[in-house]
């Protein structure tokens, strides 16, 4: 992946890894159909903030993945066909450094 959208990014320090991936699964069942698993952590500091951020969990999955060949345009071209499920969870993280976790507010 080539830079994340909309400033997020990874959970790492590591300013050159713009890989937001921290894990990938690909298994391949007896019938020869495959199954993904993918799971992706964002971060976002929103105006420099100290306080607070954004983290974002994004989990794919994909089931019953199959090879095969469909017609588009007069062309035979080789594609894909399975199911795919999407998750998403959105946090706000407060006190992120905890500078106020002994304070008084």
């Amino acid at each position: 992946m080539t830079g994340l959208s909309r400033g997020f990014k990874t959970i790492y320090d590591d300013p050159e890894d713009e890989n937001p991936e921290i894990f990938y699964l690909e298994r391949i069942l007896g019938t020869g159909v495959k199954e993904h698993r993918i799971w992706w952590r964002c971060l976002k500091v929103p105006q420099k903030s100290g306080y607070y951020r954004y983290f974002l969990k994004i989990d794919f999955m994909t089931l019953n993945m199959k090879s095969i060949e469909v017609m588009h345009q007069g062309h035979k071209m080789k594609t894909d066909r399975g199911d795919c499920v999407i998750r998403i969870w959105a946090y706000l993280q407060l006190d992120y450094n905890e500078k106020w976790r002994n304070s008084p507010f």
